[in-house]
């Protein structure tokens, strides 16, 4: 009798341990036979497994499958290139759209924003920083580039290096003119492209071809060449005066008339040979008084205030 209880207890406890060992698998099993895996009634069908695919339940079992949207299906993070990459159906992207209310960078030295460097002979790509669109596409927020500090003080904010910065024109800008910036007397009152130009730059020069006539001087002259880009050069209804419009918001604190011969340069007399007089109606047109007419090339210097 005590042999056969013993023997009861054994077969109870090793039927106990294989009902134990059926709800557990360790890490490193692998399941070779088939792809079919049941836990707590669920099955699951693994099969041909790739990369980005997605695990969903179909008339009750769990089966793997590419992805079929047009989004991202899975990210993965690599250490060895620090990238975040996205697979959409079984593809690898690159490329994550990621969406924050506030997007910090860590402290503890300069960080960098930058487009990873093209292979060699492939075009660079830019850069494109924007403030996005209301839900009907139009109504761009505002972009504000700032200096790190508190809300009344801030740090310089630097643009550019050994190229060229670029402000788009009135036209390209839809006439919204940049506002808040000197010379404008009020925070509102628009400033020019000629304006921020001439924040930096107090001489300009014209350079003017010979003709009879001070429009056919004019006309000879090329914008952005000859004269700066925006400036405006007309003849005065009395065919004698030059109409300068600058749009710097600056006035005129000198002009000199050279006569060009070669590479030489002479200074006509004001008020005499170069011209009777100039004025400045307001800060952004200056007209010069009765022109040189002597048959040559004429450079005039501008000065401003």
């Amino acid at each position: 009798m005590k042999n056969f209880l013993i023997l009861i207890l054994v077969f109870l406890t090793i039927t106990v341990n294989a009902q134990k060992k059926d709800k557990y698998i360790r890490a490193t099993q692998s399941i070779t036979t088939d792809s079919l895996l049941i836990i707590n009634n669920d099955t699951f069908l693994i099969y041909n497994s790739t990369d980005g695919q997605m695990l969903r339940r179909v008339s009750g079992k769990w089966i793997n499958q590419d992805f079929t949207g047009i989004g991202t299906d899975s990210l993965t993070f690599t250490p060895s290139t620090g990238q975040l990459n996205d697979y959409r159906g079984g593809s690898n992207y690159r490329s994550t759209l990621l969406r924050w209310n506030n997007f910090s960078l860590n402290y503890g030295g300069d960080r960098t924003i930058s487009v990873v460097s093209a292979p060699s002979g492939t075009p660079a790509d830019d850069l494109i920083i924007k403030a996005g669109d209301n839900y009907m596409g139009s109504g761009g927020g505002d972009l504000y580039l700032t200096g790190g500090g508190t809300n009344t003080t801030f740090g310089n904010v630097y643009l550019g290096g050994s190229g060229i910065i670029q402000v788009r024109d009135s036209i390209q800008m839809n006439n919204n003119r940049i506002a808040g910036l000197l010379p404008a007397t009020t925070n509102t009152e628009p400033v020019t492209l000629g304006q921020l130009n001439g924040l930096t730059q107090n001489v300009f020069s014209i350079a003017l071809p010979y003709n009879t006539t001070v429009q056919g001087r004019i006309n000879g002259a090329v914008e952005g060449v000859d004269y700066p880009t925006g400036w405006n050069l007309v003849a005065a209804d009395n065919q004698i005066d030059i109409v300068v419009t600058h749009g710097t918001g600056r006035r005129v604190a000198n002009v000199n008339v050279f006569t060009v011969s070669g590479t030489k340069e002479q200074l006509l007399r004001p008020f005499a040979g170069a011209y009777s007089g100039y004025e400045t109606g307001t800060a952004n047109v200056l007209t010069i008084n009765s022109l040189a007419t002597t048959p040559l090339p004429l450079k005039i210097y501008i000065l401003f205030e």
